[in-house]
């Protein structure tokens, strides 16, 4: 049996000057093809919201320079229940099921110290529509993969 957990954001269209996302978006991300990427995949996101996003967005950038705001406003746009956000400490955990059956994964602070082990023990996260996940004292099961993943770190080569 499988449930669908998914539930609709609050979040109202409506028309208004968007220039003060955007100008923070431009700080955030100078490379101008790199930031048309980052929108339209979030974009894509909301638009196809099936459709599996084979890749991480990610946003480097020094401590104290916004990136957490990004997170916020992607919890504002898909609705916090269809986001999960946690810190890369959960990357290497063998309990994942809380990162799965989401809409979205935020991966904050991302810096590990053995980095080949969690990229190798993740990147099926990225590119598998579906696979087994390990919660602490329940069968492992088969859950959804976020569609899109996305991370911020200070560290210039985080993975």
């Amino acid at each position: 049996m499988a449930f669908n957990s998914w539930r609709k954001s609050d979040l109202k269209a409506e028309l208004g000057d968007a220039s003060i996302i955007l100008d923070h978006f431009d700080f955030l991300i100078p490379d101008v093809e790199q930031r048309k990427h980052f929108l339209d995949v979030l974009a894509h996101s909301v638009q196809y919201s099936a459709t599996k996003i084979n890749h991480v967005l990610f946003v480097i950038g020094g401590q104290g320079t916004g990136k957490s705001w990004i997170s916020l406003l992607i919890r504002e746009i898909f609705g916090a229940h269809n986001v999960c956000v946690i810190d890369s400490s959960l990357l290497s955990s063998d309990f994942n099921a809380s990162m799965a059956d989401r809409q979205v994964l935020i991966l904050e602070e991302v810096g590990l110290e053995d980095k080949s082990e969690a990229y190798n023990s993740r990147k099926r996260w990225v590119t598998d529509e579906s696979m087994l996940v390990d919660e602490k004292g329940i069968i492992r099961y088969q859950a959804e993969m976020p569609k899109p993943i996305v991370a911020f770190s200070n560290e210039e080569v985080p993975l």
